[in-house]
């Protein structure tokens, strides 16, 4: 199936999300076809002087709906007596259906919906108080929700949580820099990343797609019980709540009836998650580590995975390819060696310092020493290592080591580097460091340097023969398979000619584009406005006049500067920033975040 994102308009941007009134009063439209329209429907036969049930303003003109007090309105009301219901008893069941309590409810909140609009503003409303105005807000985004949740029966609705790219698409529509960027990409690039994202990060055989619940590239909802653990169990709160703990934008939207209503449904307060926050922070440890189970060293890893490296070594099924300058390890070797797993394969590196005093591959090519190796006075010893594996539905998953084997977040400064800083630092984060490079899958490897000038001989000579043999069509082989997996996941999401460029490898890595705009950003007055999910004057008429936002560190915005990203969501006392500017706009009330440095409860 092909789905083309449609843009993101203006109108929903700014009317909160004009989608979910048209579908709501699709559905009361429905209802009243279904319970009320044969009696009182557009004709000549109709009773009660009822001349159209359909037609808001005919209704509110008969005195069958109130503004002021709609839950209160003559028809509701109406349809809730039991005593003389509405329909009455004895209409005709072929004609007529009885509205459940599901109806009921429907039309009650179309009558809230529709009576609120037909209001004249308040001048003493919250909003007027505050001074703020939400452009797509969280509010907007949780009536999404709540619309698609309400369409799931009621034991699936808790499977469900959210992902949000409503910041995002409020910012394309914004005057800067940063939403120049963004209007740059193409729109299937967000649920691409999303999808690659999530499958990247579960043990399941399947390719989970994402469901676009607008067909907006907006929110994304995420069935949890198909995404599976490593211990194959189906993801469950407890993964949910690896992210919520330390989520810096969560808010308690208190007076929102549709968030009330999403918790409820979900047994979850944070059940939607902004969508560039986890594209970084997932696939990052800890929590890239802790989502997908990752255990503390590569023995335990190997012994999962079904590998058995030193067995595979001396059998000689291990294959090896080696070069002279690693390209990841300047003016240093590497060696790169490929396994068997019970996924499909294990490609691991051992990495050396430069000038590393047994690190010389040429004189010393039979590592690493381990007690059953034959030749141990030409092993090498390496520094460190990345190891690259299949996860059971084809795409793959990464493991940064230490020469002992133990398990790192990020690859030592002296080894290795990332020029490209897609985690927002020079590390080799594993993770998304790791996905932003292997786009590709494997990385293609040149042939072999170390068998032709290796300085051994005699059965050292014929063991380094042995694991050194060609590589290239199982390079091919292992790329492919990825490939056909990254096919899966991202074609639901673009037209037919993107699809072809998918073949060709010509659609830029989703994940590395969207990282990059989110780390690297220095927030503006509108980009911040933007975050908050307010408009760009009323924010700043704010900071001028409120001096707790002065304390908070916006007064700069007002001189056209920015803030960073880390300093928007640094964590104090169990709260952001965001928190707690959002909480002196009353935008919500913040839940406690806990440091990324600290272990979540």
């Amino acid at each position: 199936m092909t789905r083309n994102i449609a843009p993101f308009a203006i109108l929903i941007l700014y009317c909160s999300a004009s989608t979910f009134a048209q579908e709501l009063e699709e559905r009361a439209i429905q209802v009243l076809k279904s319970s009320c329209s044969f009696c009182h429907g557009d004709g000549e036969e109709t009773h009660g002087n009822l001349e159209n049930i359909l037609d808001f303003e005919y209704l509110e003109s008969e005195g069958l709906i109130d503004i002021e007090s709609p839950e209160k309105s003559r028809i509701l009301e109406r349809m809730k007596d039991t005593a003389n219901p509405m329909p009455p008893s004895d209409a005709p069941s072929d004609q007529v259906r009885s509205p459940s309590k599901e109806d009921i409810q429907i039309i009650e909140k179309w009558l809230v919906d529709r009576a609120g609009k037909s209001k004249k503003p308040a001048a003493n409303s919250d909003r007027a108080k505050t001074g703020v105005q939400q452009a797509f807000d969280e509010a907007a985004v949780h009536r999404l929700v709540r619309l698609f949740l309400e369409q799931q029966p009621r034991s699936s609705a808790k499977n469900f949580r959210f992902i949000s790219f409503a910041n995002i698409q409020t910012l394309k529509q914004q005057d800067s820099l940063i939403a120049k960027r963004l209007r740059d990409t193409p729109d299937y690039l967000i649920p691409a990343a999303i999808s690659k994202a999530i499958n990247s990060l579960h043990w399941s055989t399947e390719i989970v797609e994402p469901i676009d619940i607008q067909g907006l590239g907006v929110v994304f909802a995420i069935p949890m019980n198909r995404l599976r653990t490593r211990l194959d169990r189906p993801w469950s709160d407890d993964q949910w709540q690896l992210l919520s703990r330390r989520y810096p934008y969560a808010l308690k939207l208190g007076l929102s009836e549709d968030y009330l209503k999403n918790v409820e449904l979900t047994d979850d307060s944070v059940p939607v998650i902004r969508g560039d926050w986890f594209l970084v922070n997932a696939l990052k440890p800890p929590l890239y580590h802790d989502l997908l189970q990752l255990p503390n060293n590569t023995k335990e890893l190997e012994t999962f995975l079904g590998v058995d490296v030193e067995a595979n070594i001396l059998n000689g099924s291990a294959l090896r390819t080696g070069f002279i300058n690693s390209g990841i390890s300047k003016n240093a070797n590497r060696l790169a060696e490929r396994h068997e797993s019970k996924f499909g394969y294990y490609w691991k590196s051992y990495d050396f310092l430069p000038g590393a005093p047994r690190g010389n591959l040429i004189q010393l090519p039979t590592g690493p020493n381990f007690e059953k190796n034959p030749f141990p006075d030409t092993a090498f010893r390496h520094d460190g290592g990345e190891m690259l594996f299949s996860l059971p539905n084809g795409l793959q998953a990464f493991f940064l080591a230490s020469a002992d084997g133990r398990r790192l977040d990020a690859g030592p400064p002296e080894l290795v580097s990332d020029d490209s800083r897609v985690s927002g630092i020079p590390l080799i984060v594993n993770g998304v460091s790791c996905i932003a490079c292997h786009a590709q899958g494997i990385y293609p490897l040149t042939r072999d340097e170390i068998l032709k000038q290796t300085q051994v001989a005699g059965d050292v000579r014929k063991f380094v023969q042995l694991l050194h043999r060609d590589s290239e069509a199982v390079q091919k082989l292992d790329q492919e398979r990825f490939l056909q997996s990254i096919r899966k996941t991202i074609s639901p999401y673009v037209t037919r000619e993107q699809q072809e460029q998918l073949k060709t490898q010509s659609i830029p890595e989703p994940i590395k584009v969207l990282a990059s705009h989110y780390v690297n950003a220095n927030l503006k007055l509108v980009d911040v406005a933007a975050e908050l999910g307010v408009r760009e004057d009323l924010l700043k008429d704010k900071i001028t006049h409120d001096p707790v936002l002065g304390k908070l560190g916006l007064t700069p915005l007002l001189e056209n500067k920015s803030i960073k990203r880390d300093d928007w969501e640094k964590t104090s006392e169990g709260n952001s920033k965001f928190q707690l500017v959002a909480r002196q706009l009353k935008i919500g009330t913040p839940i406690i975040v806990v440091n990324a440095d600290q272990t979540a409860p």
